[in-house]
């Protein structure tokens, strides 16, 4: 079988060079008319040629185009939008800006959607009923790409009695008039894994494009509880984003009867109005105690106090880096602080849960715990003679 050299071939769609389409066209005229047929380039028949052939590159191009029309990569535009239409990702257009508002007032009062909060430039109306106090998404009413700063909403349009204050403490999302392709290329990569429900990945997925710094999801098919997770829930821990839409893109994306964890607790409705509970969790805090001596080499020209003060810096920065359901490693511990401080020599270093710690071995959290150092729950003493 004879090998394919444009076209379809083995290595994708290779498009024929119009050098080529050209030179085709002159042999096969000249098969047909003898030798003497004229094609050099500036004879009317070479001419000729050269306008066929260009109408046939046209072709090959647009062979290519539908060879690569499946691939997001390749294609742009509408051709991008109906590849995106295949995994359900619609292309943004005309979103507007919203944004994560808190709000407080008397325990139990519930502040229906709709609801008019105010920067005191753009209305933004509430997306969902609120039980305070609690979070929710607000969308602003106009159509644009609006900033919306840190603690700008703070003003209260619609009065609700039980209803005294509502403010945004993070940087909103700002609008989209229209989602350019490598934007909307990006976010089809995170939401492939929606429609395969019924998996950690599809829940993954699920929350990738709200306003959240942490993800963690676990399924736990063991057989028996991990921590605190009973067997045969799927455990969320999130980050940033509202409770109310993080509970219902659990819903979505989870298997009908799997329950869930965690010790956030929201009713979302399905489609006929029926109530599911849906559990999830933020990170807490745990204070790492750290205890530790030092000498200062002979060379060192550093103070016993700017000393401590390094050390403790250099311990506070390692333990905040760490992410939610890291462990701290104790052995991990000496590298970080010994590249800020250089001069110096650890001569012992505990770490604990508790004031006065004495461990040396791996401070375990589970996925909705983080570590956080604290400078007053870090003692170094210089035992330099």
């Amino acid at each position: 079988m004879a090998t394919i050299q444009y076209g379809v071939t083995e290595n994708g769609f290779v498009r024929k060079p119009v050098a080529d389409v050209v030179s085709n066209l002159n042999n096969k005229f000249i098969a047909a008319f003898g030798s003497n047929f004229d094609i050099s380039p500036e004879s009317p028949d070479g001419q000729y040629i050269g306008i066929m052939a260009d109408e046939i590159a046209s072709c090959w191009e647009q062979a290519e185009q539908v060879f690569n029309s499946y691939r997001p990569g390749a294609v742009s535009g509408i051709g991008l939008d109906n590849v995106c239409e295949l995994t359900n990702t619609v292309r943004y257009v005309d979103k507007p800006s919203q944004a994560t508002v808190l709000c407080a007032g008397d325990t139990g009062t519930v502040v229906p959607a709709g609801s008019i909060v105010t920067d005191g430039t753009m209305r933004f109306t509430l997306d969902t009923d609120v039980t305070l106090p609690g979070d929710v998404t607000v969308i602003a009413e106009e159509v644009c790409e609006y900033y919306i700063a840190p603690n700008t909403i703070n003003q209260i349009v619609t009065p609700v009695a039980g209803w005294t204050s509502v403010n945004n403490e993070t940087t909103g999302e700002t609008g989209i008039n229209y989602e350019p392709d490598p934007q909307l290329r990006a976010r089809r990569e995170k939401t492939t894994a929606v429609s395969s429900t019924a998996t950690v990945e599809a829940i993954y997925a699920s929350l990738t494009d709200l306003d959240i710094d942490y993800i963690r999801v676990r399924d736990n098919d063991t057989g028996s509880p991990i921590g605190s997770q009973p067997s045969g829930t799927i455990f969320v821990v999130v980050d940033g984003g509202t409770s109310n839409d993080i509970a219902r893109r659990i819903y979505n994306a989870k298997t009908g009867g799997v329950p869930t964890h965690g010790d956030i607790t929201i009713t979302v409705a399905d489609s006929k109005g029926y109530p599911h509970a849906i559990h999830f969790s933020r990170p807490t805090y745990t204070d790492i105690y750290v205890k530790g001596t030092f000498r200062r080499r002979t060379n060192a020209n550093v103070s016993s106090n700017d000393a401590i003060r390094q050390l403790t810096e250099a311990t506070v920065n390692y333990l905040n880096s760490l992410q939610p359901g890291q462990s701290v490693v104790w052995s991990n511990m000496f590298a970080p602080i010994m590249a800020a401080t250089q001069s110096l020599e650890i001569d012992s270093l505990f770490i604990g849960i508790a004031p006065n710690p004495t461990g040396i071995t791996t401070i375990d959290l589970d996925i909705d715990k983080r570590a956080r150092g604290v400078a007053a729950n870090i003692s170094y003493s210089d035992i330099t003679v």
